[in-house]
């Protein structure tokens, strides 16, 4: 009853003229130069018990100039909290709405009340006026316009923004702390030194420059206006600046490069990250001749594009050799130069039996291999990179020599189709910020075997896995191929199967189970082979590492390095033995027995041993020493499941092995 009453006699004062009305006025302020400006906004004539006239909804606009930038709106009148306003800004004006949230009653405001401040950041610098402009209006108890509303205008002056500013942390680019002169202006250079920022407001920059392992983040319908913008790179490989447009508008109203430093003498795979194509000429370096080349998946061949002319296209990868160090850069004076599709698709082909496809990431960002959004039809779910010396590969949470489900901006990269009408696309929502240089290492695996081979000034790997839903041929969602370095003094290991692997997983691990290992070795010498992340199984499991040609074998658990002289060319000569012992958690302490080929070998046990086939005969014996390698040869003939029983006076030890 209260409030009708009060509706009715607000109505019939407003009817009158006897209220005084409305007067909404922004403030004049002199900012600090560097810091964020709040200017308020000011409302009088609606207190109801001050002869106002109380208001139901209200609408108006506020421009202003390149003086400043706008942030947004803060420290909302609590009586119209933020949540009940519909406001909005752009380089030039605001737009503020509010309406009563029960459309029941009008609202009476004390006179003086501040019902927002306006946000600003330093841009050209001056006195710059904050005009209403357009419809503004106020409506009173009745949702009528309220006609003698006054709407008085204000100003702000600030310095103008530093000349340079430089960002180290992780933020919003209106983090005032992270800035080294303070929020960057329109006449700012500015430089993303270290860390990521979010532009969460329209911002301003004369040249943006983000450096290597730097990151900048658009949001979504922000705008971003500079007069020139730069991902930069530095030397020994880092990874070039990273940026991702979640929605936002980037201007650049001037060039914009992206920088990739590269090493002199090397391939590399690269890739173009700009919206267009890029002319050949354009990543000429005079004085420093180079090679590029395309793979050509029909014919299996490497087509050189400098006889060619040809022109450096979207999500396609190039392998580029320069003589001395380089650091090349893809240059654009494009408005927004890059890439604005939520998907690209490059061409992939499978030819008879070959099927590899080098393909490259188009954002300015790295890429999860990982991530949602991809199409990867008929294809094998590993990649692989060239890392200046050999391929590097990764597949299921697995890489060799450094491979990654991160693909670098500018990386090119090996995709290999499996079938016929294979299509790869790329998606845009796989993009991340990642520190990734150019081709980090797996997650934790159990049960994984990495085997590195050094010599010459190289090295390469090659894996060994197990995963129960692995099988002991190819598997396309497990597996990754060898590929052999385009440097014949390179040494390489891989192991064998029905192909090369450079990822090799197995399914459960078996005793007795043997893996081939080969290596091609490029220049004569002494190489070695470095066995890690033995520890990943569990202790009742040991690897061997067989070399034939000296008729040597080793248990890679004691002796994780093994030394050998090798002379250039391809060989066949290892095997990786794996031999598990039920009930025996530390191998060292109580010894192994396991078969390769015809022999069966013991290894940290005394006494004699006795070997029985199913038919409890038996078949061989011999004394043995713990201090060595024992080794009790079989027949020829021999095949299948013996009984090994090792007796040391009244103790004895049974193991059953596989002889093939």
């Amino acid at each position: 009853m209260k409030k009708i009453l009060l509706s009715f006699v607000l109505t019939l004062a407003v009817s009158a003229g006897l209220l005084a009305q409305p007067v909404l006025t922004v403030g004049n302020i002199t900012g600090t130069p560097g810091n964020i400006v709040n200017v308020p906004v000011t409302i009088s004539g609606c207190d109801g018990n001050n002869g106002g006239t109380p208001i139901t909804a209200m609408q108006f606009f506020i421009s202003y100039n390149t003086v400043v930038s706008y942030i947004g709106l803060t420290n909302f009148y609590s009586g119209m909290p933020a949540g009940d306003w519909v406001y909005s800004g752009n380089n030039s004006q605001m737009a503020a709405n509010w309406a009563e949230p029960t459309y029941t009653q009008a609202l009476s405001i004390p006179d003086g009340t501040v019902l927002f401040e306006m946000q600003f950041a330093p841009n050209s610098g001056g006195t710059g006026a904050l005009n209403f402009i357009g419809d503004n209006q106020m409506y009173d108890v009745n949702y009528s316009l309220i006609p003698g509303a006054v709407f008085t205008s204000g100003s702000v002056t600030v310095a103008p923004a530093a000349p340079v500013s430089v960002w180290n942390g992780t933020g919003n680019w209106t983090t005032v702390a992270n800035w080294s002169n303070g929020i960057p202006g329109s006449v700012t250079n500015a430089t993303i030194a270290t860390g990521t920022v979010t532009v969460n407001v329209p911002s301003f920059a004369a040249v943006l420059t983000v450096e290597a392992n730097a990151a900048l983040t658009l949001s979504n319908l922000i705008s971003l206006n500079v007069s020139g913008f730069v991902l930069n790179s530095s030397a020994n490989n880092n990874a070039t600046g990273s940026y991702i447009n979640n929605g936002g508008t980037l201007t650049v109203n001037g060039n914009s490069s992206v920088k990739r430093w590269l090493s002199g003498g090397q391939h590399h795979f690269i890739s173009n990250p700009l919206r267009s194509t890029v002319e050949l000429s354009s990543i000429l370096a005079p004085g420093n001749p180079g090679w590029i080349y395309r793979y050509d998946e029909p014919t299996l061949a490497w087509v050189n594009m400098w006889n060619l002319l040809e022109d450096v296209n979207v999500s396609y990868g190039y392998c580029l050799n320069y003589t001395n160090i380089q650091m090349l850069s893809f240059n654009s004076t494009n408005v927004d130069p890059f890439n604005p599709n939520a998907t690209v698709a490059p061409t992939v082909t499978r030819t008879g039996t070959n099927g590899w496809n080098l393909v490259g990431n188009p954002f300015p960002s790295a890429i999860n291999w990982l991530g949602t959004g991809w199409t990867k039809t008929n294809l094998d779910n590993g990649i692989y990179f060239y890392n200046g010396t050999g391929y590097s590969s990764y597949v299921n949470g697995v890489g060799a020599n450094g491979g990654t489900q991160f693909i670098p901006s500018g990386q090119g990269f090996f995709v290999h189709a499996n079938a016929a009408n294979p299509r790869l696309t790329i998606p845009k929502a796989s993009a991340v910020h990642n520190n990734q240089t150019y081709y980090k290492g797996d997650e934790q695996i159990d049960n994984i075997l990495r085997l590195t081979l050094n010599g010459a000034g190289y090295n390469d790997e090659t894996i060994i896995r197990f995963d129960t839903d692995a099988t002991s041929s190819f598997d396309t969602d497990f597996d990754a191929y060898k590929l052999m370095s385009l440097n014949t003094e390179v040494g390489q290991i891989y192991s064998k199967g029905d192909v090369e692997y450079s990822i090799n997983a197995q399914t459960a691990l078996t005793s007795g189970l043997e893996i081939p290992v080969s290596v091609m070795i490029g220049v004569d010498g002494e190489y070695t082979i470095n066995a890690s992340e033995l520890n990943s199984f569990s202790g009742n499991v040991a690897v061997f590492l067989e070399d034939s040609e000296l008729n040597t074998v080793v248990n890679l658990r004691e002796t994780p390095v093994y030394t050998f002289n090798a002379v250039a060319g391809a060989s066949d000569r290892f095997k990786v033995l794996f031999n598990t012992s039920a009930g025996i958690e530390d191998p060292s302490a109580r010894g192994f027995v396991y078969a390769s080929g015809k022999n069966i070998f013991i290894q940290n046990m005394n006494g004699v041993a006795e070997v029985y086939n199913l038919n409890g005969q038996l078949v061989a014996s011999a004394r043995i020493s713990e201090g060595n390698l024992n080794t009790i040869s079989l027949p020829a003939v021999a095949e299948g499941i013996f009984v090994v029983k090792v007796v040391n006076g009244s103790n004895s030890i049974a193991s059953k092995v596989l002889v093939k």
